[in-house]
């Protein structure tokens, strides 16, 4: 049995940091489109024209690294993911959200379907961003091996991108419930 102390901490605890909103999201994911983006063809032009597969591997695999750890970097701060609330319940949270148009009350289950929304969103906006890199990168050397790099990111933007709405539609849900919620206390 819990005391109500122990309840009202463990919800300041789920409930702070609150979940960015979706233009928080995008402002701050600047910096890793920059890096993405402008990686590979950087890495085409200074690259020596004799280097083999395992450079070209090593180099963009490294700029990939590179842009996940710039957006870890310069990521909102987010809700965590609490290993205490039912996987089963902030799954279908998100995956009602897009039907219900209604976020869970739980602060819990809102949490951790906010932070897993949020990683959904930064994870496309990385690989969408690295693939980019990687067709400009292509144009301006074809002959590198540059298709051997599009596959892993291409399958994995697929995935993402079936996920993309949901995440986009949980956390705008979530703020305009917020903002209805604080105008009724408001008025109270």
């Amino acid at each position: 049995m819990t005391s109500s102390g122990d309840v009202e901490a463990r919800a300041q605890l789920i409930d702070s940091p609150a979940a960015p909103t979706v233009g928080q999201m995008a402002v701050r994911s600047i910096p890793t489109v920059l890096v993405a983006v402008a990686g590979p063809p950087l890495v085409a032009v200074v690259m020596p024209g004799g280097a083999g597969d395992g450079w070209w591997f090593l180099a963009v695999f490294s700029l990939f690294v590179l842009a996940g750890l710039v957006q870890y970097l310069v990521q909102p701060s987010q809700p965590r993911l609490d290993k205490g609330v039912s996987q089963e319940r902030w799954k279908w949270a998100l995956s009602s959200v897009t039907k219900t148009r209604a976020v869970p009350v739980d602060p819990g289950v809102r949490a951790n379907a906010a932070a897993v929304a949020c990683t959904e969103i930064q994870m496309f906006v990385v690989l969408i961003s690295f693939i980019l890199g990687v067709v400009l990168g292509l144009l301006i050397r074809p002959e590198a091996p540059w298709s051997s790099f599009l596959g892993a990111p291409i399958g994995m933007a697929l995935v993402s991108a079936f996920r993309l709405r949901r995440s986009l539609t949980y956390l705008k849900v979530l703020h305009a419930q917020a903002r209805t919620d604080g105008q009724q206390s408001q008025r109270q």
